[in-house]
């Protein structure tokens, strides 16, 4: 079992959860309320990212993450005020709007990109209602064959390079 997330990996996991939001978007041309947990969960990362594990503009900061009682309006009597100022609360709130924007506008790419591929994989749902994961690849592989998506492999290939050689990129690899 493992406990550490990059922020590669953790970026990723807000973008699962904006997916269904936005194929609803783009089949049907508007949103529905069924995404509510998805968007909560992808909120909760990109706050955790910003206030706990120092991943955004605002360096490596901790930004104390107790909400405090819900019965106190916040206040958490054990714990004292707020470790910051209204100024840093909104740089904050801006930063996970960035965060979220930006996933936001990646998945719209890669499902509008993949549009007949989102397409055949919801026809065979409405079909079968569950698929497993040998399905969904041969389903996404046969209406899609421009580049594919390589999750969380630039922290992988991070990890691998020695020190002196330079970063690269291959969160898209080319389909031989």
């Amino acid at each position: 079992e493992r406990h550490m997330q990059t922020q590669g990996e953790l970026e990723s996991m807000i973008k699962v959860c904006l997916g269904g939001t936005i194929a609803e978007e783009l089949i049907y041309g508007e949103i529905a309320n069924g995404a509510t947990s998805d968007l909560n969960k992808a909120n909760m990362i990109a706050r955790k990212m910003v206030k706990v594990f120092g991943m955004s503009r605002l360096g490596r900061v901790f930004y104390n993450d107790d909400a405090g009682s819900q019965f106190l309006g916040g206040i958490n009597p054990f714990e004292g005020p707020r470790e910051f100022s209204e100024e840093t609360a909104r740089e904050i709130d801006m930063e996970i709007r960035k965060i979220v924007e930006d996933a936001l506008g990646e998945v719209r790419k890669i499902l509008s990109d993949r549009r007949a591929a989102l397409e055949a994989v919801a026809k065979r749902l409405m079909e079968k209602e569950t698929i497993d994961g040998k399905e969904l690849s041969e389903l996404l592989e046969s209406n899609y064959l421009g580049p594919k998506l390589v999750p969380a492999s630039t922290a992988i290939v991070a990890m691998e390079r020695p020190i002196n050689e330079e970063p690269r990129d291959v969160r898209e690899s080319k389909v031989p």
